[in-house]
């Protein structure tokens, strides 16, 4: 049983590595991009993931018609600079309408939102993510495998119990504390 969390233990400090990487790459690729995934549904739902050069957001907006086709995803980006002032076509980002709440770069919204291009009142609710807290988290599993290797060690001292630390001067035949036997006396088994 040890053993076995010890394998998960390792297998959850690698995926937590390649995750930390995958969003350090992805915070270097977002300098200067912008993407944007869609799914809607049948009732009109629309889901959007963006990510951008400061952070990555899941939105939900919700209206009575949608300009999408349900069930379907669809996909927007541009490999050109991000534009301050996104086109009238596009669903504007958490952050770009009002946020309800923003500090350190999230953002958290649920309010309405009267849609430029359609004049549909749409609800919007969302939370934004600053990719320094994706990388800071995802980073926490490596670096406390990379501690746990290099922590010192601590040797037992002479005289001292190897288990508990209890001095064995006065009691050298056996730790009055834990009831381990000395190195010296234990019996090859």
């Amino acid at each position: 049983m040890k053993r076995l969390l010890r394998i998960l233990y390792i297998a959850a400090t690698v995926l937590s590595f390649v995750l930390c990487l995958a969003a350090i790459a992805l915070r270097s690729h977002l300098q200067t991009h912008w993407h944007r995934l869609f799914y809607t549904t049948a009732c009109a739902s629309e889901y959007m993931l963006e990510a951008d050069a400061r952070n990555i957001a899941l939105t939900r907006w919700s209206s009575d018609h949608s300009q999408r086709h349900p069930g379907k995803w669809s996909y927007e980006h541009d490999d050109s600079e991000i534009p301050d002032d996104p086109p009238g076509n596009m669903i504007i980002s958490i952050r770009d309408c009002c946020a309800d709440w923003s500090s350190l770069g999230f953002h958290l919204a649920a309010h309405q939102y009267q849609d430029s291009a359609s004049s549909i009142p749409r609800k919007c609710r969302g939370i934004a993510v600053p990719h320094w807290f994706l990388i800071s988290v995802t980073a926490i599993g490596p670096l406390a495998r990379v501690l746990y290797i290099f922590r010192p060690r601590r040797r037992p001292r002479p005289g001292f119990c190897p288990i508990c630390g209890y001095d064995l001067r006065a009691t050298p035949d056996r730790c009055p504390e834990c009831g381990t036997l000395p190195p010296k006396l234990q019996s090859p088994a």
